[in-house]
């Protein structure tokens, strides 16, 4: 029997269960370990799959998820799902002999089982790009005819599209070519010279599910494990920005968070960096999940051939290489052993690793820190955050010992080796909040007694494998942040929101608060920031416009945000209500553009009223929502 942990993200789970059933056989029996907030998914997974029974477990209670690993049970997969469930899932299979661990690695399209890797089976007969979307809940409407230009006259335009509009709309003239369809055909073409024949390929696309609004892509290309989906459009204006935020979000929407996106438009290179930042910090896109291409890849990439080859570069799967100058191996002679000892994994979020570190040290007998050694295992992209963590760790709890390391490749034997000296150690807890999964759980297979805790993402949640329910520490004074502090962790400055101003008329008893003002075309925005604990929630204006600039101009101080304070930053804007325009409305199509993932929730919208800025801002829900109760 398969046990599987069910996230938002249908897809990694789909894949490791039909590759293990072609080694297993298809009549193998699947329990899908799911929440209340992922019933759905599991459902659809288990329409499709046929043979599993869909199980709604506690995702923080260990013992209820252990009791699921049941006799018979062969094989663990924790690739989607909450951290914690995942590898207390893992945890209770440990007890057990003859249990495998599988992990399906969407980045290089490999499956892991156990201590062997081997690449993800293709089957494009029954995974394709509409089978994706269906475990997404999304299906087709309708799908545009393919234009019959030839590859002569798509070759004249990309040119003229480098020099400009007025040069692009003569050439359209020219060859008697109208609308914008001519760069959707183009990307076709270039698809269709690179696919294989186990990639599928889509032109323009609308999609719809009934709790969402519709929505199309120009083009799509699944190559059997990842979907791609490519929106173009020939102009350089907001719209074009606002495609690009689009692109990424509806990917993600309709093939999980390991699609990729690519947005191509006419927008100068300087705005087409700035973008790229603001969207990889909106929605974590990290590594090659987004490929923005502006006017610059016009000039430099004149003909579908050279965008074939362009494509070709960016799809090909990543090859893992091992980090650079690793420390593989922990000097036992460093280990202190009148210490106790921490272990943490460190991502590319770096909040909820300090929260962790920081409660369990202010919590025990020596809260200086004095009593404790910890070591943060990384990686070369996680090594900043490492670096930021040790820094703050050392000026709030100046007697601990911290030091950080690498492992050369995220094998069980390697990550075995390199924890041996902590074998046996009974003062040693481990912090398994960032970094790959897989290798926490690799950790406690090497570590099978070391108690272990995991963090929600946006930090607050606190869950310990030998304690129930979690510890909720929104209200713990002793791991609070001030906004410095804030931006220190996250490599942020406060000239990113504008220049301090008085915050006279804003400040609320017990909360931290600053105030900002920056120049926003013509107009003074002011930006309010109240730090709860070490929760940053921004209040701001929206200006008049309409409707779906309105949508991304909120989503764009959402990103601001959480370059200043990650996962824990929150986002409050007002606007004037008209006839056509309503804040739930808004609200409604901001939380359809930031999907399910740990954006949500993150952004409100609320009416203007006549009251005071302040007294508006407290009569609303949200210092609620955030775990505080502030008065005037």
């Amino acid at each position: 029997m398969i046990v599987a942990t069910v996230g938002h993200n249908p897809l990694p789970v789909w894949l490791g269960i039909t590759n293990r059933r072609r080694k297993l056989g298809e009549n193998t029996r699947v329990r899908l370990l799911h929440t209340s907030q992922t019933r759905e998914v599991a459902d659809r997974l288990a329409a499709d799959l046929q043979g599993c029974v869909c199980i709604c477990v506690n995702a923080v209670a260990a013992a209820e998820i252990a009791r699921e690993i049941c006799a018979d049970c062969t094989e663990v997969h924790i690739t989607s799902g909450l951290r914690f469930m995942a590898l207390a899932a893992w945890r209770a299979a440990l007890a057990r002999s003859g249990v495998s661990l599988v992990y399906v690695d969407e980045e290089h399209g490999v499956l892991i089982v156990g201590d062997r890797r081997q690449p993800l089976h293709h089957d494009s007969k029954r995974l394709n790009i509409t089978k994706v979307a269906a475990l997404h809940g999304y299906e087709p409407v309708s799908q545009s005819a393919p234009q019959p230009w030839t590859d002569e006259q798509l070759n004249a335009l990309i040119p003229a599209a480098a020099r400009g509009q007025e040069e692009l709309l003569a050439e359209k003239r020219r060859l008697d070519i109208w609308g914008g369809e001519w760069m959707e055909k183009t990307v076709y073409r270039a698809l269709e010279k690179i696919a294989t024949p186990h990639d599928c390929l889509l032109g323009p696309q609308d999609w719809k599910r009934p709790d969402k609004p519709p929505f199309q892509f120009d083009c799509h290309i699944f190559n059997g494990w990842r979907l791609t989906a490519i929106s173009c459009t020939e102009f350089s204006d907001h719209d074009a920005k606002n495609k690009v935020y689009e692109a990424v979000h509806r990917s993600r929407q309709l093939g999980g968070t390991a699609a990729r996106a690519i947005a191509i438009s006419t927008l100068p290179q300087n705005e087409v960096i700035e973008l790229k930042a603001e969207v990889r910090d909106q929605f974590d896109v990290r590594g090659r999940g987004l490929l923005i291409l502006g006017k610059d890849f016009f000039a430099s990439h004149s003909s579908i051939d050279d965008w074939a080859e362009r494509f070709r570069e960016f799809l090909t799967p990543a090859q893992q290489s091992p980090d650079s100058n690793p420390r593989s191996k922990i000097d036992p002679a460093k280990i202190a052993k009148t210490k106790r000892q921490i272990l943490a994994t460190v991502g590319t979020n770096p909040l909820p690793v300090l929260t962790s570190l920081r409660h369990h040290i202010t919590h025990s007998e020596n809260p200086s820190g004095a009593a404790f050694q910890i070591w943060l295992l990384v990686t070369k992209e996680t090594a900043p955050h490492a670096e930021r963590i040790v820094q703050l760790l050392k000026t709030l709890h100046p007697g601990v010992g911290i030091e950080y390391f690498q492992l050369h490749d995220s094998s069980p034997a390697t990550v075995k080796d390199a924890l041996s000296p902590w074998h046996g150690n009974p003062s040693l807890a481990l912090h398994l909040i960032g970094g790959k999964r897989v290798v926490s759980a690799w950790i406690l297979q090497a570590l099978p007694q070391a108690p272990f805790c995991a963090v929600s993402q946006a930090g607050h949640q606190i869950e310990w494998s030998y304690r129930a329910p979690f510890k909720d520490v929104r209200h713990d004074p002793s791991v609070s942040l001030t906004l410095p502090h804030l931006f220190t962790l996250h490599g942020a400055s406060a000239e990113s929101l504008g220049t301090a101003v008085s915050a006279d008329g804003y400040a609320v008893d017990g909360v931290e608060c600053q105030v900002f003002e920056s120049m926003v075309g013509k107009h003074v925005q002011r930006v309010i920031c109240y730090i709860l604990g070490f929760q940053l929630l921004m209040v701001c204006d929206l200006p008049a416009e309409k409707n779906k600039k309105l949508k991304w101009a909120a989503m764009k101080h959402l990103s601001k945000a959480r370059r200043s304070a990650g996962n824990s930053a929150h986002v409050l804007c007002f606007i004037e209500e008209t006839k056509n325009l309503t804040s739930t409305k808004l609200q409604w199509e901001v939380d359809d553009a930031l999907g399910a993932d740990a954006n949500r929730e993150s952004l409100w919208i609320r009416p203007k009223t006549a009251d005071t800025v302040l007294s508006h801002i407290l009569t609303t829900d949200i210092f609620e929502k955030l775990g505080w109760s502030p008065s005037l």
